[in-house]
């Protein structure tokens, strides 16, 4: 399940960013989380290590990234920015990643 941050007192719930450093698509929605104030966490993704803690999984080769992991746990299946809020009735961008 997506990570909580401390702020303050409180507990603040992030929306997790996994993929590698190359991928444009990552970095894309990573600037849009970031413009739009949505609490995010990168994680790089570039060894089969990095694949098995994180998601899981054993082949890194067989993984569609980006991945995004939302505050529920859910992971959308290649999220891209369009697909997002094509998918989502939400009002503000903070809703549409963060429920």
């Amino acid at each position: 399940m997506a990570d909580e941050i401390r702020n303050g007192g409180s507990k603040m719930r992030v929306v997790r960013l996994l993929g590698h450093r190359d991928d444009a698509g990552a970095w894309e929605i990573h600037d849009f989380l970031k413009r739009s104030m949505v609490e995010s966490q990168w994680i790089e993704l570039s060894t089969e290590e990095d694949c098995r803690r994180e998601l899981g999984l054993s082949d890194l080769m067989n993984v569609t990234l980006p991945v995004v992991e939302l505050p529920d746990g859910t992971r959308p299946i290649g999220p891209t920015l369009r697909r997002r809020a094509n998918n989502h009735a939400c009002g503000t961008a903070r809703q549409c990643w963060t429920g």
